[in-house]
């Protein structure tokens, strides 16, 4: 049976003293603390030709892997890396409207499966014990990351859909176009594509990638995304679609490169730093920045939340906050951005930022 709550550790032990098992049970009861830990000093996994590698680090080896090899495009891989990210990460507001995965969920069914592997394989002693559980592990964020991607194509990729061709009793498992339907899929494939074999190493790949080639790959672009272009084209004089624009386009970087973060920042996962980075905007805009209640409703401690957005750098020579540092590298690679903040009369302090960051 699983303990509803695992204790702390004792007097004198620290989080890194844990055995991996311990941690994942506490990572499950919601410490957060043990979730730091695993994230930030546990190189559990392996992949070839690497050293041992931690959490997001193996994620990114997978979402490269699958990009390169699997027929994925970027979007969709790192949609699904971020989404898997969020299941051994996030820790839901119950406030926000968009909380995303429950990390303590995924966690503990984990721990089911990696007890259960001990129940029936008991290990010698703790070091066979320490390299079944990471093998358990391993094992269960690849199949996770793999879910996730399914659920990547089914969000990103409308236009196409999953087809199993069988040839000589064995199964190949593409994607093509939605317009190819029922035995016209088949028939497609026997046509273009020459010599099939599947016994032959990459034979998925070579094929998927005669698919894409014939038939350019169609997406569909999210609302918020015409939203976003729309937008940035609006009066700078106004500044209001201009400011939407830029946030959403800021908010959307940081939540791409989440494993970039602070490990507080990661701790709130990529929907929860999404909303964060919309909602400052937005207090600031109304006039209305409450860094106190922002943090509070983050879980975020001030001293976080201030190296992270603080408002209060400008002539006391401290760094500059992570936002603020972001935002002004966004607005100098978009041409679009720029030019409003040229015409505006900002680009000055924007350049005068940037210019900061380099020499810190």
């Amino acid at each position: 049976m699983i303990a509803r709550t695992s204790p702390r550790p004792q007097e004198g032990e620290s989080y890194q003293s844990l055995s991996l098992v311990a941690l994942v049970r506490r990572m499950a009861d919601g410490d957060r603390l043990a979730l730091e830990e695993f994230h930030s000093n546990r190189t559990v996994f392996r992949y070839p030709h690497r050293p041992p590698l931690l959490f997001t680090e193996f994620l990114d080896m997978l979402r490269q892997a699958n990009a390169k090899s699997d027929g994925l495009s970027w979007e969709v891989a790192t949609w699904a890396y971020d989404h898997c990210l969020d299941k051994f990460l996030n820790s839901p507001n119950k406030e926000l409207k968009s909380p995303g995965p429950d990390c303590r969920l995924y966690l503990l069914a984990c721990l089911h499966c990696v007890e259960d592997s001990l129940s029936k394989e008991p290990p010698a002693d703790p070091l066979e014990e320490e390299v079944l559980v990471a093998k358990r592990l391993q094992g269960f964020v690849r199949r996770q990351f793999y879910l996730s991607c399914l659920e990547a194509k089914r969000r990103l990729e409308h236009f196409w859909s999953r087809y199993c061709w069988r040839l000589n009793g064995e199964r190949i498992h593409l994607w093509l176009p939605a317009q190819l339907k029922g035995r016209s899929r088949g028939l497609w494939l026997e046509t273009h594509v020459d010599d099939p074999d599947p016994q032959r190493n990459g034979e998925r790949a070579r094929i998927q990638e005669i698919v894409n080639k014939h038939f350019m790959r169609e997406r569909l672009v999210p609302l918020s995304e015409a939203d976003n272009i729309i937008e940035a084209w609006q009066d700078p004089e106004s500044g209001e679609g201009f400011c939407n624009s830029l946030s959403s386009a800021v908010a959307e970087e940081k939540a791409g490169n989440i494993h970039h973060q602070r490990r507080a920042i990661q701790a709130i996962g990529s929907h929860g730093l999404r909303a964060l980075v919309l909602r400052i905007f937005e207090d600031l805009r109304s006039d209305d920045f409450n860094a106190a209640a922002v943090a509070k409703e983050f879980s975020l401690s001030k001293a976080t939340l201030s190296r992270f957005a603080g408002t209060e750098w400008h002539d006391k020579g401290t760094s500059i906050p992570d936002l603020w540092q972001n935002t002004a590298q966004v607005l100098a690679a978009n041409p679009v951005f720029r030019e409003v903040a040229e015409e505006t009369g900002i680009w000055g302090a924007v350049n005068t930022t940037l210019k900061r960051a380099e020499r810190a």
